[in-house]
């Protein structure tokens, strides 16, 4: 989304934002993968509480991706047809080319790294899946491993008609967003055009069959994707139109992660136990909220070092999405064999630099893959003008 010049402020905020969703997703697999769950461990102390707490935003971060998303997507259409630019095969190229740009390199690093991976450590437990005495996530990564589901998560049918490719289990949520893409357009555009009922009841009709066709899951995460097309939407509170200094957002940020982490309590979570989904939109809704307050920001904008770093983190924050969690399978297949580490400070250490040598890693993939999306999206739209 193009942000005006004295709205860079606020898009640095979104910036950081977004590549700290990346990271706490990347922390949590970490964390998930190399480490006892909490219910296991010998003992508690505080270090093993702080390191627990600051690694267990996984799923959260995934709603913050999709309000962030639902609030860019819906602002681009709306500013495309207010300008007379919008076109579905403008609209679809800018979002393909933004999504494969990304999604096909990481397929074939899956690819390598799993193929990688079961020829050295497949009876490991985290390409098994075998039942452990201990807690785990494992599954039997061979079983997702065929080219069916590959081209199936290389077209979005990734918990539609297939799993996610290999051990990327990620990628379920690639799925979610590639269709709500589809599925926002088609319902807003048959609301906004009444001067041509045809069109807008066929395009009624097929976001109906749509909404059938990818699943309940996708359908019960959409309204959370749409709280991001709300906070577009919404008028903004003069009263609430100031300065914020960088200490005012960083303030609301933690404030928003310990309430996140509130809801991760066990005495919340049974609260909400006859919803799946019911904590998901208790904190999609919390980060709106936090969207739409920062969204108030008229900070003069500054080449500083907090904008670098924004910009920075979230120029790679898809890429390591995508690609992190087959490298951290074959990681933890061949540092442990067998039973995850207990949280002492020396695995604690580790545990910083895999996860620093994996955003390294990443980092160096999105210098050809997400960098490049503009200067690609613009060859592909001069082969195939929207117009």
């Amino acid at each position: 989304m193009t942000i005006d010049t004295d709205r860079r402020r606020v898009s640095n905020h979104l910036d950081l934002i977004r590549g700290l969703a990346a990271v706490a997703v990347l922390v949590y697999h970490v964390r998930y993968k190399f480490f006892l769950a909490y219910g296991d461990l010998p003992r508690h102390d505080w270090l093993t509480l702080l390191f627990y707490t600051a690694t267990s935003f996984g799923k959260d971060a995934v709603m913050v991706f999709f309000v962030l998303s639902g609030y860019f997507i819906s602002g681009s259409i709306f500013r495309d047809r207010a300008t007379g630019r919008w076109s579905w095969k403008r609209y679809l190229v800018n979002r393909l080319t933004r999504l494969w740009l990304v999604l096909l390199p990481g397929l074939l690093l899956t690819l390598l790294w799993d193929t990688l991976g079961l020829s050295l450590y497949g009876s490991n437990p985290v390409y098994t899946g075998a039942p452990r005495p201990w807690e785990h996530d494992y599954f039997p990564v061979a079983d997702r491993f065929s080219v069916t589901t590959f081209f199936a998560n290389a077209v979005f049918l990734q918990t539609i008609l297939a799993p996610p490719f290999g051990s990327n289990d990620p990628l379920w949520s690639l799925s979610y967003e590639f269709w709500y893409y589809i599925l926002f357009p088609l319902g807003w555009l048959a609301i906004v055009r009444p001067a041509r009922p045809a069109r807008a009841a066929v395009q009624v009709v097929f976001f109906v069959l749509l909404l059938m066709a990818v699943g309940t899951w996708i359908a019960t995460y959409f309204p959370i994707w749409l709280m991001g097309t709300a906070v577009c939407l919404l008028p903004q509170i003069p009263a609430l139109q100031r300065r914020f200094p960088f200490g005012v957002v960083m303030t609301g940020l933690l404030a928003f992660c310990a309430f996140v982490a509130m809801t991760h309590l066990t005495a919340v979570i049974d609260l909400f136990s006859s919803s799946a989904a019911g904590l998901d939109y208790v904190n999609g809704a919390a980060f709106a909220i936090v969207l739409y307050i920062l969204l108030h920001d008229r900070s003069p904008a500054r080449d500083d070092l907090y904008s670098r770093v924004s910009h920075e983190i979230a120029g790679c924050s898809y890429t390591l999405y995508v690609v992190h969690i087959s490298l951290l399978i074959v990681l933890r297949a061949a540092l442990l064999p067998d039973a995850p580490w207990p949280s002492e400070p020396r695995y604690l250490a580790l545990a910083v630099v895999i996860a620093a040598g994996v955003l390294l890693y990443a980092y160096a993939i999105s210098r050809v893959t997400e960098r490049n999306t503009a200067a690609v999206r613009d060859k592909v739209l001069q082969v195939f003008p929207s117009s």
